[in-house]
């Protein structure tokens, strides 16, 4: 409001406006709108970071309760590390609640929780657990193949071929905070030895613990995986999967 005095008027005249209104000019709009983006493009990036770390914490946990029930199996069948496939033949037939399944060795490595379904699982073959957060209806949880073998089968010196696939029995883990019984598969980026090096990856261990592992922390695997054998499924080695010494060595530092 303005208020004008006029000479000669017994009182002063207010004036409110031109009588006319005014809108915003298109400058205006696209500065306000550039600075919108803007606080929008500085905003996404911790949204995202939020966004992964609870997707982090909800995949933890779910290895956390995996590698417990892998220790409820071993409890339950004298030690012994779930294996199921025979070793004798290029290919095992299961049938898992009516569906058949005709798998390589080394094809437990993602089967593992529907083979469990029955009898830990709430007899669900895709529990619910067993996919990470935004990952969508896939196994998102690897079990480690070093787990199926010998310890000498996971070393170049000492590997003879399938006469040394078994099931490894829990006293045979050396370091069983260190030694992966599962391995989650990134949603992103792989989870061979060309891996992103940017991004934990997250374990669960043989103790019942899980956590993820950025690349320096991450100890090489055995690089040709399990070999070219008939029955085998990956030929590079995997972090986690392929431990070196298997049951006796490490996956992290």
């Amino acid at each position: 409001m303005v208020r004008q005095y006029v000479k000669g008027d017994a009182q002063p005249i207010f004036v409110v406006g031109d009588g006319m209104k005014r809108g915003f000019t298109l400058a205006e709009i696209l500065v306000a709108a550039l600075i919108v983006a803007i606080l929008v493009a500085l905003a996404l990036p911790m949204l995202s970071s939020v966004r992964d770390s609870g997707r982090d914490s909800v995949s933890l946990s779910n290895l956390r309760s995996h590698a417990t029930i892998i220790d409820m199996y071993r409890s339950d069948w004298n030690d012994t590390f779930p294996a199921f496939m025979d070793p004798s033949s290029e290919f095992t037939t299961l049938i898992i609640q009516g569906h058949e399944f005709r798998m390589r060795y080394f094809d437990s490595h993602h089967l593992w929780q529907a083979v469990l379904a029955e009898s830990y699982y709430d007899e669900k073959i895709m529990h619910r657990s067993v996919m990470r957060p935004g990952a969508g209806w896939s196994m998102s949880y690897f079990y480690s193949c070093s787990l199926i073998a010998d310890p000498a089968y996971w070393s170049w010196e000492t590997r003879q071929g399938p006469s040394q696939w078994r099931a490894v029995r829990g006293h045979e883990v050396a370091y069983p905070s260190k030694k992966a019984a599962l391995v989650e598969r990134e949603p992103v980026t792989p989870y061979f030895l060309e891996r992103y090096t940017g991004r934990p990856l997250n374990m669960g261990f043989v103790d019942g613990s899980a956590r993820g592992t950025t690349e320096p922390g991450l100890i090489m695997p055995l690089r040709d995986g399990e070999g070219e054998y008939p029955g085998t499924r990956h030929t590079i080695g995997a972090y986690g999967l392929h431990t070196v010494g298997g049951a006796r060595g490490r996956d992290v530092e």
